[in-house]
């Protein structure tokens, strides 16, 4: 009744309302939680993708809950994008919810159950969400992650019956209309209230290029310890200070190791080596010295900066004779360091 005499239109089967107050939408579908569910998340990947900044998006049975990432977005925008996503062709369709679909919590969840069962997690190991997220990533197209896209399609999404409700706001046999208000009506302040608190947010596809960014700051903020095998000299230097060819500040020389471990240690083995007393337990630490410092020596703050990060030196090694900029380093490292976390997750 008080919905009715707020003069808001009742929203039915029939007549699919959207309601906005400021930075939230509350979209009537519906639609039941799975098709519901589905909707949400398709309109938040595509709405990511077109504003280039995450958008929240939470349902229950009957609604939809949007959260734009600021209360100035024209309003048309969010019915074109309802309307795009209605007229997809069908493998457009299917693209666009497998994306969405696989960014999920529900998915994240189910992904390390199957994964556990595939004894690729151990039972007892805890995961940060960016580690799933990293592990999904590395395991796309690989049997545990096509499990998991088959149990979250059966259980927790419907594809089918979703295509079906959005064709009907093409054809006809549903109406779309929009109501902007300065506070919610009776209805939509009661779902705002129940679900608004369990938003999820459809982070845009270029976090992962800020990721790769985290990554470059992150080896050029990294300090090492340098080791100058014809002098001796031992400093600990800020990749970011480094000229494109590192020199010893003593002699000159450009035949510089570099190690992330402590100056103090450093020094200590580099003195008993020129005295010629090293231990057994230096040679390994002196071989590793003089692999970095022929790195260091032909590639410069490039080889520096490589060995900052968590890859291995045989891979260093290997793909360093391939770079030729800081950005291709960073692309390289961001995917070896995926893989190395992989690595330790199947250990």
């Amino acid at each position: 009744m008080e919905h009715v005499e707020s003069g808001v239109p009742v929203p039915s089967h029939r007549l699919v309302l959207i309601e906005r107050v400021g930075d939230l939408i509350v979209l009537y579908t519906h639609g039941g939680t799975l098709v519901n569910r589905t909707i949400a998340r398709m309109l938040g990947e595509v709405l990511t993708e077109r504003l280039g900044y995450p958008v929240g998006v939470q349902q229950d049975a009957y609604a939809v809950i949007l959260q734009l990432p600021r209360p100035g977005i024209d309003t048309t925008l969010i019915v074109q994008t309802i309307m795009d996503v209605a007229n997809m062709d069908d493998k457009t369709f299917i693209d666009y919810a497998m994306r969405a679909i696989t960014k999920t919590g529900i998915f994240k969840r189910k992904f390390v159950h199957v994964a556990r069962r595939f004894d690729v997690i151990k039972k007892d190991r805890e995961l940060s969400d960016l580690a799933i997220t990293n592990l999904i990533e590395l395991y796309k197209g690989s049997p545990v992650f096509t499990e998991t896209l088959k149990e979250v399609l059966m259980r927790d999404f419907d594809l089918d019956n979703t295509f079906l409700f959005l064709k009907s706001l093409v054809n006809g046999e549903r109406r779309l209309i929009t109501i902007e208000r300065s506070e919610f009506s009776p209805m939509s302040k009661e779902v705002v209230d129940k679900i608004s608190h369990r938003l999820e947010v459809m982070a845009p596809d270029k976090l992962d290029k800020l990721v790769r960014e985290s990554v470059k700051a992150r080896l050029l903020n990294e300090s090492m310890t340098l080791v100058c095998l014809n002098c001796g000299w031992v400093g600990s230097v800020r990749n970011k200070d480094l000229p494109d060819r590192p020199k010893c500040p003593n002699c000159g020389s450009e035949k510089l190791g570099a190690l992330r471990i402590d100056e103090e240690r450093v020094k200590q083995v580099v003195e008993r080596w020129r005295e010629g007393k090293a231990k057994s337990e230096d040679n390994e630490l002196i071989e590793y010295i003089n692999r970095t410092a022929e790195l260091v020596g032909k590639y410069g703050k490039l080889a520096v900066l490589a060995l900052s990060s968590r890859v291995r030196i045989d891979d260093i090694e290997e793909f360093l004779p391939k770079i030729s900029d800081i950005d291709k380093l960073v692309l390289i490292i961001h995917d070896l360091e995926k893989r190395e976390l992989r690595r330790r997750f199947m250990e």
